[in-house]
């Protein structure tokens, strides 16, 4: 994998909005994104062998080009898959900013999402791969589980990456919610449940504090144990 330490000289300048923050998840080919934005949310990049993968584009094609000027500087390869999380949401309106839409129009740019039509009145870069049940997929090099899940309008793409031990929760706040005193079992549930199958170490989401180790598993039981008291879910932390 090739980082680029630093600017191209004939590189433009960049004028657009602030810049990404980003962490490395250990040492993993791994960078958690966080555009600055009014509700701050992650995007998620991933490294494979045969191009990048990136979770999440953006609320507008301006924040979307500035999340590839920041992949062009952590990692020297195209982004050839795009993951919508959740779909339709404004999270994923960035992706004109990110790739060429012909690109995706072709084929030669998976972009991923779960359900079983691309979403009427999206505005953005629509789904050309959708699923809606379990499997696995290998995309950009990278191998990885598919658990879909829906609520309110909002189609949900949990994702496990065998290879890192890493899951990205679909954790749009409508899939977690349920009433006090009940024992409805919700999207984030079924997803909970999906995830405590497999050695979880890094849990990612797009609200989310990023968690790991232990915390990962205290997380996801707590949820559920919760629900089965009926005392309702906890609410996961965001980062300042």
């Amino acid at each position: 994998m090739t980082r680029s330490q630093s600017r191209p000289a004939d590189a433009r300048p960049w004028h657009g909005p602030p810049s990404p923050t980003v962490r490395q998840l250990g040492n993993l080919p791994i960078w958690v994104l966080r555009p600055p934005a009014r509700t701050p949310f992650n995007c998620v990049l991933v490294a494979g062998p045969d191009g990048l993968v990136l979770v999440n584009t953006g609320t507008d094609r301006t924040c979307g080009e500035a999340l590839r000027q920041k992949v062009t500087d952590l990692v020297d390869r195209p982004v050839t898959t795009v993951i919508y999380p959740h779909h339709p949401t404004t999270n994923c309106r960035g992706t004109s900013g990110v790739i060429d839409p012909d690109s995706a129009r072709s084929g030669n740019v998976v972009v991923l999402a779960a359900g079983r039509r691309g979403g009427e009145g999206f505005r953005g870069v629509s789904p050309n791969l959708l699923v809606d049940r379990e499997c696995i997929l290998r995309l950009s090099g990278v191998t990885m589980r598919l658990f879909p899940v829906r609520t309110s309008g909002v189609d949900g793409l949990n994702v496990y990456l065998p290879r890192y031990r890493v899951a990205l929760l679909a954790d749009e706040p409508s899939m977690w919610k349920r009433p006090i005193g009940t024992r409805v079992t919700t999207p984030f549930a079924r997803a909970a449940n999906w995830f405590l199958r497999f050695p979880v170490e890094h849990l990612l989401g797009s609200h989310m504090l990023p968690l790991s180790g232990p915390e990962v598993h205290l997380v996801l039981n707590a949820y559920l144990n919760r629900g089965r008291r009926g005392s309702g879910p906890p609410v996961l932390g965001e980062e300042p």
